[in-house]
């Protein structure tokens, strides 16, 4: 299991670096999108989604959204600012609740209802968005490549 994970590893790095140093910003957001439709599904798997259509659907939804947050965030600086801040604020949320649960040994129950896997799904997109738009936004600035390495 380990030797195929470093062979993906030595296959796909190459491939990444040169999606970061050589596409320009349509392409690069492009080539992200599609990893992170791949996230997407993944998640939805994590969600609990047990059928295929419920799984798909969630990739669907994330590739909607995401698609127009790019087209607002790219004409619109301001909206890319609270998208950003949005991300921010909630990562940061959760890093202090996986702190508060590791102190006092919160521990979460894996309910298979609906409205624990609508919740689910909306912590994935508060996850992916934010995430791709950033990621797809410092590749588009000067030296943004550069950060992203």
């Amino acid at each position: 299991m380990l030797k195929l994970r470093i062979l993906s590893a030595l296959v796909m790095v190459p491939i990444v670096i040169g999606a970061i140093f050589m596409l320009d910003a349509s392409g690069f957001a492009v080539a992200m999108a599609a990893v992170f439709v791949l996230a997407a599904w993944e998640w939805s798997r994590l969600c609990g989604y047990r059928s295929r259509l419920a799984q798909f659907v969630f990739p669907v939804i994330f590739t909607g959204l995401a698609y127009l947050l790019w087209q607002v965030c790219y004409a619109s600086p301001l909206a890319l600012n609270m998208l950003l801040w949005t991300g921010l604020v909630w990562w940061v949320g959760g890093m202090l609740f996986i702190f508060r649960a590791n102190r006092h040994a919160i521990t979460i129950e894996p309910s298979q209802s609906m409205l624990m896997r609508l919740r689910r799904s909306l912590i994935g997109l508060l996850v992916l968005l934010p995430s791709f738009i950033a990621l797809s936004a410092l590749q588009a600035r000067a030296q943004g490549t550069y950060y992203i390495m």
